[in-house]
């Protein structure tokens, strides 16, 4: 753990941080890499170092004294310092209203005081505009205290508890629901538009494409209940 010298700047404790912890990482990585780089016959790769020459146009030229200075500056810095801005963005302060959604699940509630949930919910409410739920959040808390097995519930299963007297919440909660943990959903429905959207299909519209992409990135849930959905499109065409 990293104690913070009085009278020091935050700048001073982080290079003081990283010229203790990024050698060392250096080192690991490299020995992993050896290993797996011996199994596949490139240990040279790893264990030497490239030919530095004044105009390089196509790869890192960055001057080391060896190998593991070198990869340390070309790839070990760089990627180090591409997580940690992805992190800072990721849970930057404007993005704390979307994390502290999740504090309406009862398996949060219940580590929370009453206080806390009511303040966490002055920032929802401000972000989303959503002034009730500082007023619907402590009978919320109440509604889920004494209800077995809470906090096995999903998000979707709690929704249905909210619908009727708890409007702000049920809107919440839907906002929940329909924000992605990760980035792979997005990226999974551009793979699936370039199979829908064929020269063939050029003259499609929007409204068919949205409902084609939709049934193509969530098969899984069409194939696991197939008769029912069925059933509803013969409705839909009936109608």
């Amino acid at each position: 753990m990293w104690l913070r010298p009085r009278n020091t700047s935050n700048a001073f404790c982080n290079c003081l941080r990283a010229t203790v912890i990024i050698p060392k990482v250096t080192d690991e990585i490299i020995k992993d890499a050896t290993v797996v780089a011996e199994k596949v016959g490139l240990e040279e790769d790893i264990t030497s170092m490239p030919r530095i020459v004044g105009k390089q146009r196509h790869r890192s030229n960055h001057p080391a004294e060896s190998p593991s200075e070198f990869w340390k500056r070309s790839l070990i810095i760089p990627y180090l310092g591409s997580v940690i801005t992805s992190l800072e963005t990721r849970f930057a302060e404007e993005n704390t209203p979307s994390f502290a959604l999740s504090k309406l699940h009862p398996a949060q509630m219940q580590t929370m005081s009453v206080e806390n949930l009511t303040e966490t919910c002055e920032t929802i409410a401000q972000f989303y505009n959503l002034p009730n739920i500082k007023i619907e959040v402590e009978l919320w808390q109440q509604f889920w205290h004494n209800k077995p097995n809470s906090t096995d519930q999903t998000v979707f299963d709690i929704l249905k508890e909210a619908k009727t007297f708890f409007p702000d919440t049920e809107k919440a909660l839907k906002i929940l629901i329909a924000l992605p943990c990760t980035t792979c959903t997005v990226e999974r429905s551009f793979s699936s538009l370039r199979r829908l959207k064929t020269w063939l299909r050029s003259t499609m519209s929007e409204n068919r494409l949205n409902g084609l992409a939709m049934m193509s990135v969530n098969r899984k849930l069409i194939h696991g209940n197939l008769q029912d959905f069925n059933n509803k499109v013969v409705e839909k065409f009936l109608q």
